[in-house]
């Protein structure tokens, strides 16, 4: 059993924006030798969370409707109310095992901010 960690760089545009990581996360995957196993990936950083989910736009927007809404609602819960801080992905083959459209997304949530930010997610991988 081996283990590799890493950080994987990602720039939200704006608030609510959502950011597909999944081809960053299967590059570190892939550099870590690793075929079999699982990849942890967890945002250590305040005002953004991991989902999977398609990469599709239109779901996107009708999902960044409903938090803009439940952001004015409830300003101090947004966070809690998509995704999670971490989320674990099972390695088959040195591939991230994800259904046919399922992608890696970090949603960016910080607080009315419209300016891009850069930030970072934690991946790590056991496996062998």
């Amino acid at each position: 059993m081996r283990t590799h960690h890493e950080e994987c760089p990602a720039a939200t545009k704006r608030n609510l924006d959502f950011v597909d990581i999944t081809a960053d996360v299967e590059a570190i995957l892939g550099s870590s030798g690793i075929r079999d196993g699982h990849v942890t990936v967890f945002s250590r950083e305040h005002g953004c969370s991991l989902i999977i989910n398609e990469h599709e736009h239109g779901l996107w927007t009708d999902l960044r409707s409903t938090l803009e809404r439940l952001e004015k609602e409830h300003p101090d819960e947004l966070r809690a109310s998509i995704g999670s801080a971490s989320v674990v992905l099972p390695a088959v083959e040195g591939r991230l095992h994800l259904g046919m459209w399922q992608r890696l997304l970090l949603v960016e949530l910080e607080d009315g901010d419209k300016n891009a930010k850069d930030r970072s997610v934690h991946v790590q991988i056991v496996g062998d």
